[in-house]
């Protein structure tokens, strides 16, 4: 099984974040971002983290609901250390 399910305490969705803007809604699940597939939470970070501000992100997932999705996310400036395992 792939992806990583937004969730309050794991994944934050913060107010005004690109992932807000987005629509992201807790329970969403990112299968892919740029076509490769998200294996753990880690590896989702690490994407994100080597990315610069103002790229866009291809993310490939499953809504709430069941329905796939795909958004065009463009990143913003944000902290260079990874959250702890």
């Amino acid at each position: 099984e792939i992806g990583v399910r937004l969730v309050g305490s794991e994944m934050c969705i913060r107010d005004s974040s690109p992932a807000a803007e987005a629509n992201f809604r807790p329970k969403d699940i990112i299968t892919h971002i740029n076509d490769i597939a998200i294996q753990n939470t880690y590896q989702y970070y690490e994407l994100i983290a080597k990315t610069k501000p103002g790229e866009t992100l291809d993310i490939i997932g499953l809504l709430a609901n069941g329905l796939p999705f795909n958004k065009q996310v463009k990143t913003i400036h944000r902290p260079s250390t990874l959250p702890k395992q």
